[in-house]
Order: structure tokens, then sequence, then C-alpha cells
């Protein structure tokens, strides 16, 4: 009988955290996302490390959306079913005698009343998701679930998620790009003016010298 034991390689320093995003960068186990970026593995450890999930669990459920570190669905809510204050979620769909369909979760948090959040198929239309390519035509009421569920963890547990959202919401929402007035000018330096900065400066490293010298002695 095999006498190895279950280990986990979990990193205490930064330099082993160097070392371990190095390593692992270029495994066929790492998301697409994170092959030949260490930089990035480091990060999102660092992301998983302050919601509580190991650095496996954190690559395999931290994704980058729009520039923003994002968690899956069931990661978001293991998250906060780990929170000392969780007591239960329930989730379900309901219909309206006109055909309404309404994906609703209830959260209970210690201390707190039930927390009911909802995200219905009017909402999912004004929002333009309803029939987009994707989930959103191939598992409508899932999607839907997934709405509701992440907005009632982000308000009962917003310590929890530490400002995340699900990587299902932040798919759906559009890149803006920043629009620059056109009254704006540009502003630029000129030589004297620059030169006359760097004196100012200059001189006024030795009064913060005098004002250390006095408050040490």
């Amino acid at each position: 009988m095999s006498n190895l034991k279950p280990f986990s390689l979990v990193p205490t320093t930064l330099t082993e955290a160097v070392q371990y995003a190095r390593l692992i960068s270029n495994s066929t186990f790492v998301p697409t996302q994170f092959r030949g970026k260490p930089e990035d593995i480091l990060v999102a450890i660092q992301w998983g490390a302050e919601l509580g999930l190991p650095p496996l669990q954190s690559l395999q459920n931290i994704a980058v959306i729009n520039g923003r570190p994002t968690l899956w669905g069931d990661a978001a809510l293991a998250v906060v079913q780990q929170h000392h204050d969780y007591e239960w979620i329930k989730e379900f769909i309901e219909e309206d005698d006109k055909g309404n369909v309404t994906a609703v979760c209830l959260i209970k948090r210690a201390n707190h009343e039930p927390h009911r959040s909802e995200f219905s198929v009017d909402m999912a239309k004004k929002a333009g998701l309803l029939g987009r390519q994707g989930p959103w035509s191939q598992y409508p009421k899932r999607m839907l679930q997934m709405r509701a569920r992440g907005f009632g963890l982000r308000d009962v547990f917003a310590d929890a998620l530490r400002g995340l959202i699900t990587r299902e919401e932040a798919m759906d929402y559009k890149i803006v790009d920043a629009v620059i007035p056109e009254t704006v000018t540009p502003f630029h330096l000129t030589k004297e003016a620059a030169e006359s900065i760097l004196e100012q400066i200059e001189n006024t490293k030795p009064q913060e010298e005098t004002i250390k010298e006095k408050v040490a002695s």
C-alpha cells in the first residue's frame, strides 16, 4: 500500500508565490487565459487568497472580464457559504398567470431578515440580454438565476466578495470607451516652466531636512 499522503502546494512568501506562478504557467491544467502569464497567475492567486480560495481554485474560478477580476457564479456562492454569518439560500423560478418568468434568490445572513433579489424576463429584455447569442439563448432560465444570485450575494455579503461580481454578469456589460471632449486642450509644460518647478522642488529639500532635525532633537 502506498505511503504517499495528500499534500497541498500553497505559497507562503512572495518568492514562493513567484516561483509557483512561473512553474504552473505552462501547465495544460491552467486555464488558457493564464497560460504563459505568471504575472496574471500571481494576481489571481492573491485575489483568491483574499477570498479564502486555494491557489488552483483561484485560477479555475477567477476570470478577467473587461479588465476586471470576476468570479464564476458557483464560486461566488461557495465563498459566501464559507462566511461565518451565512445561514441559507433558496433559489427558484416564479411564473405568474400572464406567463411572466422571474428568477428569485432568497438569502439569509445571521441577525438579518431574509433578503430577496430577482431578475425577470422583462428585465432581461430591457437590458438587451434575452435572445442574445450564447448562454442567454441556450440556457435563459439559468442565466436569470445567475443574475438574481449575483445581486443577492453582493447585496448581503459584500464583505465576503470584496467588490467582485460574477463572471456571468460581467460578460453581459458592454465596454464603453472613454470620450474626451473636443474642448479639452492638451496640457504642455514649457521648458522654462518645467525648470522652475524642478527648482522649487530642490528648494524644499533643505526645509524638509531642517524639520526632520528639529523633530529628532
